[in-house]
């Protein structure tokens, strides 16, 4: 173990330097996904080409999507995916559709092309989804026929207008009540596993029944009586209404052949080398990575250092999928463990610095925070309509109404109410373990030191460690069924020590609710970095100050937080309807512009400062939009306890006893202006900014085109050098610490 570094007692001040990067990398299974259908690539039917596929729909096609790109046929596609699992690993469904980019290669070549095998992908797709139910679906009662076939929800409306309409397929009143009275069937026996099946098995039967017949309509071949077609009559001819949908929702040869070409881009094997190369080239101190999946094998590349710019390469601090089961992409903390080491805790998770404990028994300084933003929303806007009932139902005095209203509001504010709970995680090789919690979990059951946390069964010869998990629903909570109490967010944070000085530094990596322009995901976002901000300060008065009667450190400790906002800092970035007062809390209009609530709660109420600036340039670019939704925030704030703890003085600058931190200088790397790329003469370049909107056709990631380089992401990274000053107040250096003192320190 390392001691802590000695500071000359004579120096009055001094100085020293972070370069912090943030990206968000797009996550493998993501990018493996919808994204590259349809955002990089298709350009629908074109004026000079309006036969599109050259089959019997093409001008039904026209008619029903128009020329271009036709956001209604995306969203038609976007159904399509989660009803039919058109990219859905589970082996019961074999319809990988991006399993197509490997039928351009001459061993697994379609004989007819990959249009032709899409066709047959989507008609089987088609047919299997109609004759499915609760048993022989590998996803249970979710997402089958009667949850699509529901003339409410917005996906039967978007399924009806761009499919079903032009197709002659929509049902008349009659047919919606027998349907409507077949749903009601399936509710009410929702309890018997058996008689459900047997209700959805109905519901299914006279879904392709009515199909029939409503083709039977549109091909003129006669309207027979439902109980003249005979079952065996029914399954001959609904395998061409299943043949109909795949072809009228297939791609032409030119759209697919260059969906195919991005598709093989996008394959991590390719992609992972541009990214490593990118994060590797920010020459970061710390680095927070969003959307991470294939996190072992990012792992390792960036351990093993660049390619003869840097020696040695970033160790991986802490990594956390944002699920609670060890799957799907998450929030990763990378270092450079020549400018940074990682610092550890005494004992069970005791303060930095406190006795006892054996070297052994020393714990790593990081953490994992599990939101719950949505459910603290959702009480916030409860709250609020009951006190609008109550304003309506009762008169009372308006100075005394009015103070009761701002008291209620102000101890409503999400995050700022709600219960924190510490528990324990399991972490190996930095990969943090599963927060699930079974029913009937006991001793024997849970994972056995060494066993691999990566999402892998296997066990592991690495050492296997405890760390924090603070979350604010309770741990046993965090199951699927208890979905609505916690999000599907969190944040991973580290405790960092600067070798060369000596201070310790707080940084967190974090991935905010998204959507966009959306009210409800705004306060969503608001409520998650107040949750983050609270449990960032309970992390410091756990690691940093320690409990009753105990030694803490002193010191000014800033906190470094590397995120994917999702959010703007303007609402003006949506548009003139959103840049109107009234929208967000008192105090979000300054100077002509309208925060959004993230950034008015990050930078107002909670005092972080955005070290990019809120006017720095689009971070998220694609053919809809530009966007800055990745931020580095900076809070130099100390919480302390009883009344020698560190504070904040009134200009914001840390305060510890007896020396003050400020944020001396920051200096950003400027935001990489990228352009969209188009297609002519069957080549790729790149069209101007006013061109985007009618010539672009690829969207990020773009490989490298013309004297753009690779950005082999749909973010871009940011980064910026952080200085920080420490000023001391007539204190000696760190030789004057306790006896018995001692920080830990990871093994270099």
């Amino acid at each position: 173990m390392l001691a802590l570094p000695l500071l000359a007692s004579a120096a009055k001040s001094f100085s020293f330097t972070l370069h912090v990067s943030q990206y968000n990398v797009l996550a493998a299974d993501l990018a493996n996904n919808l994204k590259p259908w349809f955002w990089y690539g298709f350009r629908g039917v074109q004026p000079t080409v309006p036969h599109y596929t050259g089959d019997a729909f093409d001008e039904a096609r026209l008619q029903t999507f128009g020329v271009g790109r036709s956001k209604l046929f995306i969203d038609l596609w976007c159904v399509a995916k989660t009803y039919l699992h058109l990219f859905d690993r589970e082996p019961s469904y074999p319809y990988r559709i991006d399993a197509l980019a490997q039928t351009g290669r001459p061993e697994n070549a379609h004989p007819e092309g990959p249009a032709v095998a899409l066709k047959g992908l989507l008609e089987s797709a088609t047919f299997d989804f109609f004759h499915r139910n609760t048993t022989n679906h590998a996803h249970g009662n979710k997402h089958l026929p009667y949850h699509l076939f529901d003339r409410n929800s917005n996906d039967y409306k978007i399924w009806e207008r761009g499919l079903l309409h032009p197709l002659g397929y929509t049902f008349t009143e009659e047919e919606w009540k027998e349907a409507e009275a077949l749903r009601q069937g399936i509710k009410t026996k929702c309890y018997d596993p058996v008689e459900c099946r047997k209700a959805v098995d109905r519901f299914n039967a006279w879904l392709r029944r009515t199909l029939v017949c409503r083709r039977r309509h549109t091909h003129h071949k006669g309207a027979l009586e439902h109980f003249e077609l005979s079952e065996a009559r029914i399954e001959e001819e609904f395998q061409e209404v299943a043949l109909e949908i795949g072809t009228f929702l297939s791609l032409n040869e030119s759209d697919l052949g260059r969906l195919l070409d991005y598709q093989h881009e996008m394959e991590w094997e390719v992609r992972s080398k541009s990214i490593v190369k990118e994060i590797e080239s920010m020459q970061a101190d710390v680095v927070g990575l969003q959307e991470v999946d294939r996190i072992e094998d990012l792992r390792d590349k960036l351990r093993r250092g660049g390619e003869g710019e840097r020696e040695g390469g970033l160790k991986l601090a802490v990594f956390k999928h944002r699920k609670v089961r060890p799957y799907d992409d998450g929030c990763a903390l990378f270092y450079n463990p020549k400018v940074l080491q990682l610092c550890r805790l005494r004992g069970q998770g005791g303060c930095m610095g406190a006795k006892g404990g054996e070297e052994d028994e020393s714990l790593p300084a990081v953490a994992v925070i599990r939101y719950s933003g949505e459910a603290e929303a959702k009480q916030q806007l409860q709250q609020q309509q009951r006190e609008e009932e109550e304003e309506e139902e009762e008169e009372e005095e308006e100075e005394e109404e009015e103070e009761k209203e701002v008291s209620k509001r102000r101890g409503s504010k999400a995050g700022a109410g709600k219960a924190l709970f510490r528990s324990r995680l399991l972490m190996t090789e930095g990969i943090v373990g599963c927060e699930e919690v079974h029913e009937g979990d006991n001793d024997k059951e849970a994972p056995e030191k060494g066993q691999a946390m990566g999402g892998a069964d296997k066990i592991s010869t690495h050492k296997t460690e405890e760390i924090d998990l603070w979350s604010f629903t309770a741990p046993e909570t965090l199951r699927r069924i208890h979905q609505e109490k916690w999000d599907e967010r969190i944040a991973v944070v580290a405790l960092l020590q600067h070798r060369a000085t000596g201070r310790l530094i707080l940084a967190a990596s974090t991935h905010l609710a998204h959507s966009q322009d959306k009210p409800a995901a705004e306060a969503v976002r608001a409520a998650q970095v107040r949750q983050l901000d609270r449990a960032l300060c309970e992390i410091r008065m756990a690691w940093l100050v320690g409990k009753e009667g105990e030694e803490g450190r002193e010191e000014a400790v800033p906190t470094l937080i590397m995120m994917d906002g999702n959010d703007t800092p303007h609402l003006s970035c949506y548009g003139p309807h959103r840049a109107v007062v009234g929208e967000i809390e008192e105090g979000g209009k300054e100077g002509g512009k309208v925060y959004t609530p993230m950034y008015q709660t990050m930078a107002q109420e909670l005092g972080h400062v955005d070290c990019l600036g809120e006017d720095y340039g689009p971070t998220s670019i694609t053919l809809n939009r530009r966007y800055r939704i990745d931020y580095i925030w900076a809070k130099m704030g100390v919480e302390g306890k009883g009344k020698e703890g560190g504070k904040k003085n009134e200009r914001g600058d840390a305060e510890g006893r007896g020396e003050k931190m400020v944020l001396e200088k920051v200096e950003v790397t400027p935001a990489l202006d990228v352009q969209l790329a188009g297609f002519k003469n069957r080549g790729k370049y790149l069209v101007s900014h006013d061109e985007e909107a009618t010539e672009a056709v690829y969207g990020l990631p773009l490989p490298a085109i013309e004297d753009q380089p690779c950005i082999p992401s749909d973010h871009l990274h940011v980064s910026a050098h952080l200085t920080f000053r420490v000023d001391r107040q007539g204190v000696g250096g760190r030789e004057q610490k306790k006896e018995g003192e001692e920080l830990l320190m990871e093994d270099s």
